[in-house]
Formats: structure tokens, sequence, C-alpha cells
């Protein structure tokens, strides 16, 4: 299902996708496999005992995971494209549209996905071109002090004289900073698809 890693072929990769891991499970073979993922730093133990742990016992192979922020890993991944050390990768739906576009993943075979017609609908190919499926999904919302300022009414707001010097955004190379600027753009009557009026 997975071949070892530093292999010739092109990233064989899965976006957003903490359903992917117990997919690919398979009988062991004589040979000892090891899967290098790509993922995000945050909450390695519980993916190590919740999906990790099971799957490796599952699979009978090794588990590497290399972890960093989308930017930082589709960088690693683009330096690498002709010799690729990364079986699978956990991205943003951003950061895997600009892999894919970089030409950096492969398509999936969603027919070998078991349990594909389980997924919610909007997760099965959300950014098209069969390269990922969901994994979870999260709201985008504003946190405020109720002490120090008003509660905004939209995200205009937060371009309000009172909250000038006052206000923190997410470094739009995370998985909340497109969706933040998505926010600014559809506030400020954005409907290009280009984010102008975001920016």
């Amino acid at each position: 299902m997975f071949k070892p890693a530093r292999c010739s072929r092109p990233l064989a990769a899965l976006a957003m996708t903490g359903i992917g891991l117990s997919l690919l499970a398979a009988p062991a073979h004589a040979e000892k496999r090891t899967l290098v993922l790509s993922a995000y730093p945050i909450s390695q133990p519980l993916f190590n005992k919740l999906v990790y742990a099971p799957f490796k016992e599952k699979c009978g192979c090794e588990i590497v995971v290399e972890t960093g922020n989308n930017a930082d890993r589709i960088a690693k991944l683009d330096a690498r494209r002709n010799n690729p050390v990364v079986d699978l990768v956990l991205l943003s739906d951003f950061g895997m549209l600009e892999a894919a576009r970089k030409g950096l993943v492969q398509p999936l075979d969603y027919a070998r996905l078991k349990n594909y017609s389980q997924i919610y609908p909007f997760a099965r190919n959300p950014i098209g071109g069969n390269y990922a499926v969901g994994y979870t999904i999260y709201s985008v919302g504003l946190v405020y002090r109720s002490d120090k300022t008003r509660a905004p009414q939209s995200w205009k707001d937060l371009w309000s004289p009172e909250l000038k010097g006052r206000l923190a955004l997410p470094d739009v190379s995370t998985t909340q900073g497109p969706l933040a600027l998505q926010m600014a753009d559809l506030a400020w009557g954005g409907k290009g698809g280009d984010y102008a009026a975001g920016m």
C-alpha cells in the first residue's frame, strides 16, 4: 500500500487526513517497511497513542514523523522533489492546494479507501483533483478581552481605530492565516476569489 521511504517516485500524499493512516493498513510483508509522515507538531503524543501505535501494530511498519508548519514542510517537499522522503503529508486545505499546484503530490485513488463513503461529502475531495480527504473540522472566530474593548460585531470591526496596534492576527503561512484572510475578504466585500479586498 505504501513504499519504503526514499523511493524514486513522486511523493504520494494525503492532505488533511487523520483518516488516511487507518485506511492504508495492510498485512505486514517480510521486509520491514517505514512510513514517513509529514505532520503538524501539535498533539503528537495523542497522535502517537491513538493513530500511529495502532497503525504500526496492524501494519508491522515503522513510522517516522517530520513536523513543522505548512510553509516549512512545503518548502522541504519542494527542496526534495527529485528525491522525496515523505510518503504521507497532512496539510491545511490551502497548504495542500499549494503543494498540488507545485506538483509535489499525487492524486489519490479514492476507490482504495474503504470508508470513503462515510466521510462527510465536503471532505471527500476538498481542493479538487483527488489530492486530499479532510480529517478535521474547525471554526474560525474572534477572541477579545471584554475588559479592554467592546465585542466585535463583525470581522470588519477589526479595522476600527480603537483596535489599532492592539490586534493579533495569525501568520498567513499557518492553518488559520488563510482563513482569517478569507474572512477579511468577505467582510470587505470581496467576490473575486483572489482575496484582493482582504489584502
